[in-house]
């Protein structure tokens, strides 16, 4: 993700109060995201997404198809940067 997208999730995230912006990892790759944010993550993706112009996607996948994503990278200690 371009870091002006980077930014702009994060800033969305602090206004929604979710705590995502810590789990934005491209600036600080040597953290981690957790369960708790992913919903937040969720709502980020969709929003980049819903720009169409740099994922392949226009939207994010269901909630529980990202939930399933992000706990099993979890579990498999896959970097999310």
């Amino acid at each position: 993700m371009e870091e002006a997208h980077v930014e702009r999730c994060n800033r969305m995230m602090r206004e929604l109060g979710s705590g995502m912006s810590d789990a934005v990892q491209t600036t600080h790759p040597d953290s981690s995201i957790a369960e708790e944010h992913i919903e937040s993550y969720h709502r980020c993706l969709d929003s980049v997404a819903r720009e169409r112009l740099y994922l392949a996607f226009v939207e994010a996948p269901p909630l529980d198809s990202s939930k399933a994503f992000v706990l099993s990278n979890i579990a498999n200690d896959v970097p999310n940067s």
